[in-house]
Parts: structure tokens; C-alpha cells; sequence
């Protein structure tokens, strides 16, 4: 029974709670600020308008910029935080598991900017896959996911969970095809068998393993073989070829890529590990670091091939700076000391502080991978599929 006594004795709203207010708040009246300058869209919004047009409008150009990438560090940042206080709140724990769990998303972003570059998605809806906005879709249906997982934990013996980490993400894809969204829509079998896989892998694994974990995998594994599905149907769909060569010419595929970029990603992170056997250096080897250092020389392996072989170019400013001055191979060893250092300011520097916050450790490297292996993983699909 509802004790009014005990609720009237709660604050509403704790001093979190007031924070988030506050935040919402400022960053309300901070674009509300922008809108009437005019620099929401000199900093934000025209260069994703670009990015979409593929094409420079209005006098302002695709990619970063210094304003966008500060506020976009700064929202990346307060993100973390809030999901790591989601994921304590819903009793998950920031460990292997759960990277295991949440790495088909990160494998999904990477694939879903690749689509949109590919010209599947149609009016309003493309904004929804370029930069920053992919990464609050991501993030939805990450954290859609978690709520499954949250009921699977409640309800082991149910399927219920995995329905509704599954069931909404194809509806919303369906939504998206019927409302003319997409240029190419998948045969109905295959999202339909994709989603029951899902659904059965979910059910199956939650009774050997964590089934919070099983729910989360299974929507990010529907979510990342459904566009890979788009992705493998592109070269041979002649209507969706149709709607890209009005923009770029018929795609030229480099399939070898897809060895030569992972292969030059690995071989350096074997560099790595090896220099990790020296015992002064063996923080550097721990797991979690060497998927760090992989992701980012998978990032820097496909700059440096899409730039010096393929004519693409850097959009991120400090990156095009460098390879300016330079040559796109700087790269690689920029991820090595990036990542390296990151590494000994988490280890070394900070190690007094964040032992006693080990989630917040974790989910700091888990960040760092994901803003390396999301790009990194477009980067190779868009060489790869010539988009």
C-alpha cells in the first residue's frame, strides 16, 4: 500500500534530479541564444545541411568546426555521465559483459552513417544519421535496449523483454520504408527472420548468462545485421544506384580494403601488445587498452588509405591540420600517442582517484572506444563500397 506519509517525506526531486533541470535549462535558452544569432546554423546546423547536400550551401561547409566540436565534447561528456547513472540505477555493471553487449551498436553507427552516405535515406530523415544526431539514435535505442534487459532480469522465463528490445526496432524501420524515407526498402523476410533470430538468441541466453546482457545484445545485434543487409544489397539494387549516381557516379567497390584496413589496425595493436611484455609498460596491454588502440589505428588505418589512395578527405579540424602539414600516414602514429596518453592520465595519473570509481573508469575507455571504432568503421565501409 502507498504510504503517503513516507512519500510526503521524499523530496520530489533529488539534487540530481535539480542538475539535470538546471542543465536542460541552460542549454534551452543557450540555443534559443544561437537560433536568434544566426550561429546555430553557421556552426551546427548549416554544416550538417552540407553533409547531407554533400555540397557546400549557403557558404558553409561540411564537417567540424571548432565551435561544433567543443559543444559536441562538451554533450558527449554529460552523456557519459547520465548513462552511467542510468546504467547504476538499472543494476548493470560496467564490465566486459556489458562491452560485449553494447558492441554491435557501436558496429551499427559506424554502418548506419555508411547508408546515409550511400543515399538510402530520403528528406528529413537523412539529418537523423549524420553527426551528432546518429549518435542520440544510437544512444535511444541503446538505452531501449537496457530497459529490456531491465524487465528480462525481472521476468528470466519470459520472451517479453527480448520483444520489446526488438519489436519497436523493426516497426520504426518499417515507418521509415512507408513513409518514403529510404530509397531502397529490405525484402519483408529478412527484417522479420532477423528480428525472431534475435528474439530466440535473447530467449536462449538469458538462461545461461545474464539475461539483461542477452536482451541488450540481441536489439543491437538486430539493429547491426539489418543494416548490414542494406549495406550488402547496395551494389546490386539498380534503383537505389539510380538515386546515388544523380549524385556521385556508380560506386566502385574496394572490397580488398576491408583486409588491408583491419590488417593494419591489428598488426599495429600486436606492435602494441608487444611492447606491452615489457614489464614497465605492461599497463598499456591490458585488455580493454589494447581494444582502445584498435579501434583508433582502425580509425587512422582508414584516413590515411581514403585520403592518400581514394582522394577522400578529413573533415575533424585538428586531424586536417596535421595531414596538411604533413601527410595523411601522421594518422597512425597520432592514435598511438592519443590513445597512449589517454591511457596514462586514466592508469597512471588519475589512478588514485578513479580506483575507487571503477565504472567510471571503465566507462571512460569504453567512450574512448567507441569514438574510435564508430568512424573507424564508416571510414572502411565508405572505401570499401566506393561511397
Amino acid at each position: 500500500m502507498w504510504d503517503r506519509q513516507n512519500a510526503a517525506a521524499r523530496p520530489y526531486c533529488g539534487r540530481g534530479c535539480a542538475v539535470a533541470v538546471l542543465l536542460v535549462a541552460v542549454i534551452i535558452i543557450a540555443v534559443a541564444l544561437l537560433a536568434e544569432s544566426g550561429l546555430l546554423y553557421r556552426y551546427f546546423l548549416g554544416p550538417m545541411v552540407s553533409d547531407a547536400e554533400n555540397r557546400t550551401v549557403n557558404g558553409i561547409p561540411e564537417g567540424y568546426n571548432i565551435v561544433n566540436t567543443l559543444t559536441y565534447a562538451v554533450l558527449f561528456g554529460l552523456g557519459l555521465l547520465a548513462l552511467l547513472r542510468l546504467l547504476r540505477r538499472w543494476s548493470y555493471r560496467m564490465d566486459e559483459g556489458l562491452l560485449a553487449a553494447s558492441l554491435p551498436f557501436f558496429l551499427a553507427g559506424g554502418v548506419l552513417r555508411t547508408l546515409e552516405d550511400a543515399e538510402l535515406f530520403n528528406g528529413p530523415l537523412r539529418y537523423l544519421f549524420i553527426t551528432p544526431a546518429i549518435y542520440f539514435a544510437v544512444a535511444g535505442a541503446f538505452v531501449l535496449a537496457m530497459y529490456a534487459g531491465k524487465l528480462a532480469r525481472e521476468r528470466p522465463s519470459s520472451t517479453l523483454p527480448a520483444l520489446v528490445a526488438v519489436v519497436p526496432l523493426l516497426l520504426v524501420q518499417y515507418a521509415f520504408a512507408l513513409s518514403g524515407g529510404t530509397n531502397f526498402t529490405l525484402p519483408l523476410y529478412q527484417p522479420l527472420l532477423f528480428a525472431a533470430l534475435s528474439v530466440i538468441l535473447a530467449t536462449r541466453m538469458s538462461s545461461r548468462a545474464d539475461a539483461g546482457l542477452a536482451a541488450v545484445g540481441a536489439a543491437g545485434l538486430f539493429i547491426l545485421v539489418t543494416a548490414a543487409a542494406y549495406l550488402i544489397n547496395f551494389p546490386s539494387s539498380a534503383e537505389w544506384l539510380g538515386t546515388y549516381s544523380m549524385l556521385n557516379g556508380m560506386p566502385t567497390l574496394h572490397l580488398l580494403e576491408m583486409l588491408i584496413i583491419p590488417g593494419t589496425a591489428a598488426v599495429l595493436t600486436a606492435f602494441v601488445y608487444a611492447i606491452g611484455r615489457w614489464p614497465p609498460a605492461a599497463f598499456i596491454a591490458a585488455p580493454i587498452n589494447l581494444l582502445m588502440y584498435f579501434a583508433h589505428f582502425l580509425d587512422g588505418a582508414a584516413t590515411w588509405r581514403g585520403i592518400e589512395v581514394y582522394g577522400y578527405s578529413e573533415k575533424h579540424t585538428f586531424p586536417s591540420l596535421l595531414i596538411d602539414v604533413t601527410s595523411p600516414l601522421v594518422m597512425l602514429p597520432m592514435k598511438f600517442i592519443l590513445v597512449t596518453a589517454i591511457i596514462i592520465l586514466l592508469d597512471r595519473a588519475l589512478a588514485d582517484e578513479l580506483r575507487s570509481r571503477p565504472q567510471l573508469l571503465t566507462g571512460l575507455k569504453y567512450a574512448v572506444v567507441l569514438l574510435g571504432l564508430a568512424p573507424g568503421v564508416r571510414d572502411l565501409l565508405r572505401i570499401a563500397f566506393g561511397v
